[in-house]
């Protein structure tokens, strides 16, 4: 996701430990430094803590390298928004800081303009998606939801794999 003022839409991402190309139980992506000390650092102690292996972009992602297309395949299909300190209604709208941002972005990429479009789609797909809404709430709540929620989701895929084995 890009990062669009100060305000961030955070992404997690869960996919099934049943395809083993990866090592990792969840993608776990963000930015902006709004979140990276504080939020998102603690929902990532919090999911280590639970034994979900999560890959956090910052740690395992080296500049220029590209993601595998079947990561990539699963974090698109397996998206878990999280708006934090912007209400999701904005950034379907894209208006406010979005519209300002998206201003800057056409001007700086006119000769690319089909990529700011797609990051427009992307970012009203993802305030679609059922997620959290992180705005004057207790945050350590918000966090323990996602990691049961998560628990759940990755317990039910774990299970589900293993119903026929013996």
């Amino acid at each position: 996701m890009a990062t669009i003022s100060t305000q961030t839409v955070s992404s997690l991402s869960s996919f099934s430990s049943s395809t083993p190309q990866w090592k990792y139980d969840v993608f776990l992506s963000f930015r902006g430094k709004d979140t990276r000390n504080n939020f998102t650092d603690h929902l990532y102690v919090a999911l280590k803590q639970k034994g979900i292996f999560t890959f956090r972009d910052e740690e395992k992602l080296e500049t220029g390298k590209s993601i595998s297309p079947e990561l990539m395949k699963a974090i698109e299909n397996q998206v878990l928004p999280i708006f934090y300190d912007v209400d999701p209604s904005t950034v379907r709208k894209q208006v406010g800081t979005f519209a300002q941002a998206f201003a800057k972005h056409e001007k700086c990429f006119k000769d690319y303009i089909e990529k700011v479009q797609t990051w427009r789609t992307a970012l009203r797909e993802v305030a679609n998606l059922k997620g959290w809404h992180v705005q004057a709430r207790p945050e350590s709540q918000i966090i323990q939801n996602i990691v049961g929620e998560l628990c759940h989701k990755l317990s039910y895929a774990f299970s589900e794999n293993t119903e026929n084995l013996v």
